[in-house]
């Protein structure tokens, strides 16, 4: 299984959206919607149910992005975007923020890590992490935090992208505040993966 995951991890496995070009979560403060964006530079936005889908188109120039989608009277350029490794990672329009959760660049895996526990307090609390990792190139970070006096768990979880590059790879997560990049190294062909930002010392996160 693991020598598969290695395999994967070489190859650029299409999605549901084989012309996606790159996909968004916008908000606007009270509701949430799913923004795709197509080679053909057409776009499809939908509910969170998907119940609802308008069609329109965009355009990306001089880092900035415009929509236009006639259904919602809207034609507007983003006041403010956020790019690294040569993706749109956020912008902000008048009245909704977007967030990258999904492009089709570099290759592209399906796995789930599990990481070593850290941030350990001796009698007070200690913190485990996973990741998730789809083929579209979206990442869910899950993250528990444990306070033993309490005792209570606080968990949390959120979406965002990963890009591979060699044996190093790059995540980020629009929907934080804090904590927004995280970088690591595959190691052992692909078996474990090490974050940087997560107490490396304390080992690798393993590949199931």
């Amino acid at each position: 299984m693991k020598k598969l995951i290695f395999f994967l991890l070489l190859l650029n496995i299409p999605t549901s959206w084989p012309n996606l070009e790159q996909r968004f979560y916008c908000t606007d403060g009270s509701s949430g919607y799913r923004l795709f964006l197509f080679k053909n530079k057409s776009l499809e936005a939908q509910n969170e149910d998907s119940s609802q889908k308008v069609k329109g188109t965009y355009q990306l120039e001089n880092k900035k992005i415009s929509l236009h989608i006639p259904f919602l009277h809207l034609k507007e350029t983003s006041l403010q975007e956020e790019w690294g490794k040569g993706l749109l990672l956020t912008f902000q329009m008048s009245q909704f923020f977007c967030h990258s959760t999904a492009h089709d660049q570099g290759p592209s895996f399906s796995a789930y890590a599990k990481c070593p526990t850290i941030r350990y307090i001796p009698a007070l609390s200690y913190e485990n992490n996973s990741f998730e990792f789809h083929p579209n190139h979206m990442v869910k970070w899950r993250s528990w935090k444990e306070v033993l006096k309490i005792p209570d768990t606080f968990y949390s979880e959120y979406f965002g992208i990963y890009l591979i590059k060699g044996k190093k790879f790059f995540l980020f997560f629009g929907d934080k505040e804090n904590d927004r990049y995280l970088t690591g190294t595959l190691l052992n062909q692909g078996q474990n993966i090490l974050i940087d930002q997560l107490e490396p010392k304390k080992g690798p996160c393993q590949i199931h």
